[in-house]
């Protein structure tokens, strides 16, 4: 593991270095005493795995937070877990949350050099995932990129639009070569993996809601949104609709019902298959079993004939935000399609994006483009 240190008083600096060395092993820890220097080393190319920052230059009397500012431009330009260290009290803009443990502060005082290293011991697991993720993420941005430069330098000489169909292609190409990999490892799919947590930008089809009124823990508290995501997609500063279609949820009890399995003390062989088989399907009975999401929401069941219209003002986003719902959780492709298919079958009609028709015809049908039979 990769230790950075900006600190700008020596001593202070150099102890923190032998604690952590002495309590981790096979660590590297490098010191920069020069804050404003910290700064344009930490947004070097190369990574380090963690940061402990000071805030204050010098003492905190001097009001000079030259460490803040190395914390926002980690924020702004790259990922990289932090931890501040400082004689003053812990106060950031914009401020660390509470419940992160790559994002912590500690009071410099006697003993808290030893509480960072034990710290920083108990976290390095996930930070060593996080090096490694990180990895995979570069290797695999690195291959698109090797696949498709030449393929859209070659097929369009328009620098402008030449530069669109990069940024397209390589975002498209990216994500399947992602699922690409756990297809080829032949490896199954965890059922909490159909979820995106945090919830994507933007209000979707498939997306999670929770009453604010509720306990996280009731089923009842979520409504599952069976509206389509172009109908929810503002376009020219507004939506196609004031209302949001959802079906309502009840516990996981409501599933078993439908599939006709009483569950007693413990499950029989003949429970988890008929259990297995009807996840396959889209729906039972108007049924859409929804596994839970460990510390976010239990399991349940939204009931596709139990629908109600929730005015869309009342959920809460990024730029409206509302005291009544709030979006948990967003369901990532395809069963945000099979949510749709299963609703699709009860009564429904598929939703379409709108699409540039223009283009596609002045592209595809040009006289100077003539088609294949031609």
């Amino acid at each position: 593991m990769r230790i950075f240190i900006a600190e700008d008083i020596p001593n202070v600096a150099d102890r923190l270095k032998l604690t952590i060395e002495r309590t981790l092993s096979a660590v590297e820890v490098e010191i920069e005493f020069d804050l404003d220097r910290a700064k344009q080393v930490l947004l070097r190319p190369h990574h380090y795995d963690v940061v402990v920052l000071d805030i204050f230059r010098g003492s905190p009397e001097n009001e000079d937070k030259a460490g803040e500012e190395i914390w926002r431009e980690i924020l702004k330009e790259k990922f990289m877990p932090v931890i501040v260290y400082t004689a003053a009290e812990c106060e950031l803009e914009p401020p660390f949350p509470h419940d992160n443990p790559i994002l912590k502060c500690f009071r410099k005082e006697q003993g808290t050099d030893e509480k960072i290293a034990r710290h920083l011991q108990s976290i390095s697991p996930h930070i060593l995932a996080l090096r490694e993720t990180r990895q995979e993420l570069n290797k695999a941005i690195q291959k698109v990129l090797w696949d498709t430069s030449k393929i859209i330098w070659q097929s369009e000489t328009d620098n402008e639009q030449r530069k669109e169909l990069l940024h397209r292609s390589v975002r498209r190409r990216l994500a399947a070569t992602m699922d690409l990999e756990t297809e080829i490892s032949r490896q199954k799919l965890l059922f909490w993996e159909q979820y995106i947590y945090p919830p994507l930008e933007g209000l979707l089809m498939g997306d999670l809601l929770r009453a604010k009124d509720k306990d996280s823990n009731d089923p009842t508290a979520y409504r599952l949104v069976l509206t389509p995501s172009c109908d929810l997609v503002l376009g020219a500063g507004r939506r196609t609709v004031n209302e949001v279609l959802v079906a309502q949820c009840q516990s996981a009890d409501a599933y078993l019902k439908a599939v006709g399995v009483t569950i007693g003390n413990s499950l029989t062989d003949k429970t988890k298959k008929q259990l297995s088989k009807s996840f396959n399907d889209a729906h039972c009975g108007g049924y859409v079993f929804l596994p839970e999401y460990k510390t976010v929401f239990p399991a349940i069941t939204a009931c596709l004939r139990d629908l109600a219209l929730i005015p869309i003002n009342e959920i809460a986003s990024s730029e409206e935000p509302s005291e009544r719902f709030e979006r948990v959780v967003s369901i990532d492709s395809p069963f945000r399609e099979q949510i749709a298919w299963a609703y699709l079958q009860i009564a429904a009609r598929p939703g379409m994006p709108d699409r540039d028709a223009e283009r596609c015809v002045r592209e595809n049908f040009t006289p100077s483009k003539p088609s294949a039979n031609s």
